[in-house]
């Protein structure tokens, strides 16, 4: 009993989620504009910064949404209306980031399918399973992932049965993204690799709400039912272990030539786990800021692609290729601060408050 501690809600602030939030809002910027350019001596850094460090982000949120979700509820007295509702909500902004997403949706269905009819339904594909586009997936994952445990709740599951038919799912899932390598045996029988195929082709990723945001979204559920917690000491020493070990899976997966997508991996899960332990933990004091990091990294992450693909058609009037350069992405992050604080302080006005729909 010396390495855990017992968790008093009741005692705790949220004050360092909301700077991890805002941490990782600025790392899944950097996953979508490399922040040391293409071009540069140092652009080799963008590896550990977007394809190792920046995988942190998704996961943390899935826990972090889904703790806030669940904590509300007693497993034994289950109440889905709350779950439910939240996943609605999720869905909702889904929905309506899509359609603010629209001019650069139809951009790409223009160069991706030779015509429209090819576009339209491939559009269709992405909103239902892949994401509408870029980052958006997120929400439409978390809305799916909220439901399969809400369903695994209703079905008198236990949280820990619940977590153990989630990491299968997800070790399942890292065959259709960081180790897709391993299939590769496979390719000796016909018919089993055309029938991996043409799955691929309709589902394109396992990066979504069952075989990734399901086993965090139940871990989520885990933290807000459990009553012990690890030592901080214990879960940064856990934390570093596994950051390392994320490391070290991200350069052997791809030395491998295993990866065709650069979400999943194994590492994350302890890594997450700790993250989040530390988390709940370390208070600090009580002030404004720390609830506008909160709504502003919601916003930062639901506008980055937007302004980082208006940046880059507004110099390529000006005849400048800026996406190979650093400077795409500080001007998407100062962009995106800034828009994200107009957004909260017009919205604060009685007439736009209506604004608020968009990060809350």
């Amino acid at each position: 009993m010396k390495k855990i501690i017992l968790q008093t809600d009741n005692e705790t602030n949220y004050n360092f989620i909301d700077l991890i939030k805002f941490i990782l809002s600025i790392l899944v910027v950097a996953i979508h504009v490399h922040p040391f350019g293409d071009n540069s001596t140092m652009s080799g850094y963008n590896f550990w910064i977007t394809d190792c460090l920046g995988r942190i982000a998704v996961p943390f949120y899935f826990v972090c949404s889904s703790y806030f979700v669940f904590k509300k509820i007693d497993v034994k007295e289950f109440d889905k209306n709350i779950p439910m509702k939240a996943a609605w909500r999720f869905f909702r902004l889904y929905i309506l980031w899509t359609i603010i997403y629209i001019p650069w949706i139809v951009v790409s269905m223009l160069e991706y399918y030779n015509s429209v009819a090819h576009g339209l339904i491939g559009a269709v594909r992405n909103f239902l399973i892949v994401g509408s586009y870029g980052q958006l997936w997120y929400l439409n994952a978390l809305a799916i992932a909220i439901l399969l445990v809400t369903f695994f709740l209703l079905k008198k599951i236990s949280v820990r049965k619940t977590i153990i038919c989630a990491t299968i799912i997800y070790l399942v899932g890292l065959l259709g993204n960081s180790y897709m390598g391993l299939l590769k045996p496979l390719s000796s029988y016909e018919v089993i690799w055309n029938s991996l195929r043409v799955i691929k082709k309709v589902i394109w990723t396992t990066r979504n709400g069952l075989f990734f945001g399901f086993l965090f979204v139940a871990m989520g559920l885990w933290f807000a039912n459990t009553k012990w917690l690890l030592k901080v000491k214990y879960s940064f020493v856990g934390f570093v272990i596994s950051l390392t070990g994320l490391f070290y899976e991200v350069c052997y997966v791809t030395m491998q030539n295993w990866r065709i997508d650069d979400d999943m991996y194994i590492s994350l899960i302890p890594v997450t786990f700790f993250l989040f332990n530390i988390a709940l933990q370390v208070e600090l004091k009580n002030h404004k800021r720390w609830k506008w990091l909160r709504l502003i990294s919601s916003l930062i992450f639901y506008t980055h692609t937007w302004i980082r693909d208006a940046i880059a058609m507004l110099f390529v009037v000006w005849n400048v290729d800026i996406t190979k350069s650093s400077l795409h992405f500080v001007l998407t992050l100062i962009v995106s601060i800034l828009v994200a604080n107009i957004i909260i302080r017009i919205s604060e006005n009685e007439k736009f408050i209506w604004l608020k729909k968009l990060y809350i």
